[in-house]
């Protein structure tokens, strides 16, 4: 744990991107986007959601990519630390096929906020017709015991559509949504929700280039 800092407000809003990849609980449609920030050709948008004090997040943005370059980057979680926001430590728990795992990760708070975890499920798939990738983590809190000095997040869910464009291009769509759980004013995260994913997104898409030779068998590329 650190001591605080001139940035330590900023630091909350790595809470909103804890797992980079709207969430199961996007059917909620009471209430519409509202953009937020429009930067790079990457716009992030937020909603109030009812029922929930944290507000919804949607990220929008496209690559030049192709599809399995991307999963990867997705699936290649001991290397979040390089890229998403405040992500200090993952660890694969469990593999249950090639299209599915339980993963552990760390987001480090500065003091005196105790640092968050959380257990995700992390799920792949495909439409065989239209192409487009389906990207889906859903927060499993209770999957393992509570880790001493640690506060776990308790809801989380979010999903990453993948879809193939004209020209080798790849829209990239996400929403999510979390509680960051303890005693983390919701004012002080949601006024910082937009750069956390805002900054994460700009990383990821630095990287994909490193991940163009990635091959999925249940990935398939081309557009028919």
């Amino acid at each position: 744990m650190r001591k605080p800092t001139i940035k330590m407000k900023t630091k909350f809003a790595l809470l909103f991107f804890i797992l980079f990849s709207s969430s199961s609980y996007s059917v909620n449609e009471t209430y519409n986007w509202r953009l937020e920030k429009n930067e790079i050709g990457i716009k992030v948008y937020s909603r109030p959601m009812k029922g929930f004090d944290f507000r919804e997040v949607r990220v929008v943005n496209k690559v030049k990519s192709t599809l399995a370059a991307i999963v990867a980057v997705i699936l290649d979680t001991k290397n979040y630390p390089k890229w998403v926001y405040g992500c200090s430590s993952t660890a694969t728990l469990k593999i249950l096929n090639d299209q599915e795992i339980y993963n552990y990760q760390v987001t480090d708070l500065p003091w005196p906020l105790s640092d968050r975890d959380v257990v995700s499920h992390f799920k792949v798939t495909q439409d065989p017709i239209t192409k487009v990738v389906t990207f889906s983590k859903t927060g499993m809190a209770d999957y393992i015991p509570d880790a001493e000095g640690m506060v776990r997040v308790q809801n989380f869910q979010s999903i990453t559509v993948l879809t193939p464009l004209a020209g080798d291009s790849v829209l990239i769509e996400l929403e999510m949504h979390l509680d960051a759980s303890g005693n983390i004013p919701d004012w002080v995260v949601n006024e910082n929700m937009v750069a956390a994913p805002f900054n994460s997104t700009v990383s990821m898409i630095k990287r994909i280039p490193l991940y163009q030779a990635a091959y999925y068998y249940f990935i398939k590329e081309d557009l028919e």
